[in-house]
């Protein structure tokens, strides 16, 4: 038997390593190790970690530029809010804001709503309470450990 590993990109950015042996019949077993993230870390540095660790260090790298963070916060306070809208509010250009919110949306932070010529943000609670979650129990340590 012969083991390989194989990389393929899935629709929704992720890039998937397979291990495929070749059996004596020839045929083809695979089963996943690990997903990795299509962003700027590397294979070396996300192989071998849980896609759960992978998928929130993506997300926090996301939020760890000052200009997110501020649209993060206004739209806690205004729910529904259009790029003129952070533009009145950020010192940043309609190209810029609009990247930062184009990342937002790919580690699905935020998720936008045509409506006519305007696309409305909101945050995604969804992903946001799983990051929540997971910075009280993975990050800040339990009563218990102290």
């Amino acid at each position: 038997m012969k083991a390989f590993y194989f990389y393929y990109f899935c629709s929704n950015g992720f890039r998937v390593a397979q291990r495929g042996i070749f059996s004596s019949s020839y045929k083809i077993k695979t089963n996943f190790i690990t997903l990795f993230t299509n962003s700027d870390m590397g294979i070396t540095k996300t192989f071998g970690f849980a896609f759960r660790i992978n998928e929130m260090a993506d997300i926090l790298k996301a939020l760890g530029n000052p200009a997110r963070l501020k649209i993060i916060q206004l739209l806690m306070s205004n729910p529904k809010s259009t790029c003129g809208d952070f533009l009145e509010m950020l010192p940043l250009a309609q190209s810029t804001v609009s990247k930062h919110l184009s990342e937002l949306k790919r580690v699905k932070l935020i998720k936008g709503k045509n409506v006519g010529n305007n696309i409305y943000y909101s945050l995604n609670e969804k992903t946001w309470q799983r990051v929540k979650d997971f910075v009280l129990s993975e990050i800040v340590p339990s009563e218990e450990e102290n």
